[in-house]
């Protein structure tokens, strides 16, 4: 205060005597005066479109009835190397005896149905074959000519099937993703899972005993731990070996839960 008052004396050329300095006083707070944190709005979740998805009614439900959905990672990085073999290719014998697998099931279970669909997805999603009656031969064809390239929509991969099982209206539901890297394109899958087991769509369809399993191939399967989070079963597999292991044991564990 005195350095104010003598810089304001130069400034009007006379000598100013400085009033004496006042107590410094603490303002009273007003009521209900308090600091507010400014908050965005709240995300809204992620919902599933089923607006073009045909549902079944009460009488098209089918019972005992299986639908398994397999969806194949076939972007570039499944063009890599493992054990001699490319990763795609292993992940084609790996799928072979899944359907062998499968094949004794239905041998063994004529009272059950079971239908199995199939997709594969880089960038995009191509649907192979929709949910229908298993058939072996049909299948391996499918999957002979697929060749790595693009990058990775796990997500998007996600939802097709999901859609493909609810238009089916099969008993028990399940959803099996193989890949090898990151989602890269489309919705993220953690998202897809969250909506699917949160029952979160446009027609309010009751969806959370959709199973998801997604194989880690050749990938941390930290990497998904959103994924896991949001309801999926996520398994790890390295090699040829663990890969058809996992595999076998996810649709055994698919396979036991439809008696």
């Amino acid at each position: 205060m005195l350095l104010l008052w003598g810089y304001i004396g130069l400034l009007m050329g006379c000598e100013q005597t400085p009033s004496p300095q006042k107590p410094s006083e603490t303002p009273t707070p007003k009521p209900n005066e308090s600091k507010v944190q400014a908050v965005g709005p709240t995300p809204t979740p992620y919902q599933i479109d089923l607006s073009e998805v045909s549902l079944p009614t009460s009488d098209t439900l089918q019972k005992d009835t299986l639908g398994l959905f397999f969806c194949l990672d076939i972007s570039g990085s499944m063009g890599g190397w493992i054990e001699n073999k490319k990763k795609i290719d292993i992940s084609k014998e790996a799928m072979r005896k899944v359907f062998t697998q499968i094949a004794s099931y239905v041998q063994s279970h004529p009272e059950k149905k079971v239908e199995v669909g199939l997709c594969s997805f880089d960038h995009r999603v191509n649907l192979l074959q929709p949910l229908e009656t298993f058939d072996q031969n049909k299948l391996e064809r499918m999957i002979q000519p697929l060749q790595p390239s693009g990058n990775t929509a796990i997500g998007d991969a996600i939802l097709l099937a999901f859609k493909e099982i609810l238009k089916s209206g099969v008993e028990t539901k399940a959803i099996l993703v193989m890949t090898d890297g990151e989602n890269n394109r489309g919705v993220p899958p953690e998202l897809a899972v969250d909506a699917i087991k949160h029952d979160r769509n446009n027609r309010q369809v009751l969806t959370a005993d959709v199973d998801v399993f997604l194989i880690a191939f050749d990938v941390n399967a930290s990497v998904f731990e959103g994924v896991k989070k949001a309801g999926a079963i996520v398994v790890e597999s390295r090699d040829q070996k663990s890969l058809e292991g996992v595999l076998s044991s996810i649709v055994e564990q698919v396979l036991l839960e439809a008696k």
